[in-house]
């Protein structure tokens, strides 16, 4: 059974697998876990100017240039370009450096 809010394992009781939470990163059972966010998902990070917030307009999966570097990604280690509320900026995070709001 996977939670809907935090994309984990639940065992057969509905609570969490052995987890336990270091930001936004889980570790069950000795396995670290991002969260997953989606296409919408509203989220903030912090960036020099302090905390941002925006939504996620894609995922990315495969590795890509983005802004002149190369930014690694895959299915299991997903980065996320994200929409600033107050301003055009768009950025790409890791999961790890997002919070979900």
């Amino acid at each position: 059974m996977i939670n809907e809010d935090t994309n984990l394992d639940l065992g057969q009781d509905g609570a969490p697998i052995s987890l336990e939470r270091l930001g936004n990163t889980v570790a069950a059972e000795g396995v670290l876990m991002t969260t997953r966010f989606s296409i919408g998902d509203h989220v903030r990070w912090n960036s020099e100017a302090g905390h941002v917030q925006g939504a996620i307009t894609k995922v990315h999966t495969k590795d890509l240039e983005f802004k002149g570097r190369t930014r690694r990604c895959s299915p299991d280690d997903p980065q996320y370009e994200i929409k600033s509320d107050t301003t055009d900026h768009v950025a790409m995070h890791k999961g790890e450096a997002l919070t979900k709001i």
